[in-house]
């Protein structure tokens, strides 16, 4: 499906390596590979209160 310009220019995959994201994460190269982008992955972690470093 890689053909001519498409308006996808990558695939980007948040994940906070949960269990839905690791379901998630097999799809991700195949994302890439359809719309002959590159993927990018970050790790998202979500910080509560205490866990800020000290100012």
């Amino acid at each position: 499906m890689a053909t001519g310009h498409s308006l996808i220019k990558r695939v980007l995959f948040a994940t906070d390596c949960s269990t839905c994201a690791h379901h998630a994460e097999e799809y991700v190269p195949f994302l890439g590979t359809v719309y002959g982008t590159p993927v990018e992955v970050i790790h998202v972690l979500e910080l509560y209160p205490g866990m800020y470093p000290a100012d």
